[in-house]
C-alpha cells in the first residue's frame, strides 16, 4: 500500500494505490482527490475508508470506532504531536517533545496519544533525574489520563506496563499486557511488552517466546533488541549475536 500527496496553497491532493509486490500487479488505485487543508481529518477518514474497501476487509462498528478514536480534533494539535514524536530520545529531544506535546494538549485535551507520549517523554527524563521539578505531574498520571480517554490505547497500556514493571508492580503490569493481547493478539508491541515483564519476573524462557513472536512480526523494530539480553541470560550467545545484525 503506497501513496503520495501534494500541498498547493490550502489544497491537499492525494494518490493511493495497492500493489501485489510478488507479481508487481496494480490491484487498485484511488483516483486523485483533493480537500482543503482545514479538512485534513476528513481526508484521513476518506483514505481509511478507501483502504478498508480496497483490501476487502470486513470491520465491525467497534473496529471502525477504534480507527477514528485516536484522531485529534485540530490539525494544529496533530502537527504538534507529530513534531514531538520526531524528536530523538536525548535530554534535549525529550524536553522539546514535552513542550510540543503540552501545546498539543492545550489545543485538544481529549487527544489520548498526546498524553501517552507526554508520559513516555517525562519518564525518559525522570529516569535520568532531568525532569523539571516544577512539573508536579508524573509519567504515570499521563498514562492513566490517556487510558481514561481511550482504555484500548496500546501505546499507553505498554508504557504503563513498563512503568509498573520497573517499579516492582509485576502483577499490575501483567494484567495490562494481557489486556493488550486481548485487544489485538497480532500486535508485536503486545507480545514484546509481555516478554519484557516476564524477563523482569525471572521467567526467561516465557520472555523469549513472547519476544521472538514480536520480532517475527516486526523484525527491524529497535525496541525489540532487548531479546539480545534475554538470549544472553540463557547463555544462547550465538542467537544473541545473530540478533545484533538486525539493528
Amino acid at each position: 500500500l503506497s501513496g503520495n500527496y501534494l500541498v498547493e496553497g490550502d489544497t491537499i491532493r492525494v494518490n493511493l494505490e495497492l500493489i501485489d509486490v510478488k507479481s508487481n500487479e496494480l490491484l487498485w488505485r484511488l483516483n486523485q482527490f483533493e480537500v482543503n487543508f482545514s479538512q485534513a481529518f476528513k481526508l484521513q477518514d476518506i483514505v481509511t475508508d478507501k483502504v478498508v474497501e480496497g483490501l476487502k476487509i470486513e470491520l465491525s462498528e467497534q473496529e471502525f470506532d477504534r480507527i477514528h478514536r485516536d484522531s485529534a480534533t485540530s490539525p494544529l494539535a496533530y502537527e504538534y504531536y507529530f513534531r514531538a514524536i520526531s524528536y530523538p530520545n536525548t535530554a534535549e529531544g525529550n524536553r522539546l517533545a514535552v513542550e510540543m506535546l503540552k501545546k498539543s494538549i492545550n489545543i485538544d485535551d481529549r487527544f489520548a496519544p498526546a498524553y501517552a507520549n507526554l508520559g513516555k517523554r517525562i519518564r525518559n527524563l525522570e529516569q535520568f533525574d532531568l525532569v523539571d521539578t516544577k512539573d508536579t505531574k508524573t509519567a504515570e498520571s499521563y498514562y492513566l489520563k490517556a487510558l481514561s480517554l481511550n482504555p484500548e490505547l496500546l501505546s499507553a497500556l505498554s508504557y504503563l506496563s513498563f512503568f509498573y514493571t520497573e517499579n516492582n508492580q509485576i502483577e499490575k503490569a501483567v494484567v495490562l499486557a494481557r489486556k493488550m493481547k486481548k485487544i489485538n493478539h497480532n500486535s508485536p508491541t503486545a507480545h514484546f511488552t509481555l516478554g519484557y515483564i516476564y524477563r523482569y519476573a525471572g521467567m526467561v524462557k516465557q520472555a523469549i517466546n513472547e519476544m521472538e513472536t514480536a520480532v517475527s512480526m516486526d523484525r527491524k523494530n529497535p525496541r525489540f533488541r532487548s531479546l539480545i539480553g534475554s538470549y544472553s541470560g540463557l547463555n544462547e550467545y550465538q542467537k544473541a549475536l545473530n540478533m545484533t545484525s538486525f539493528y
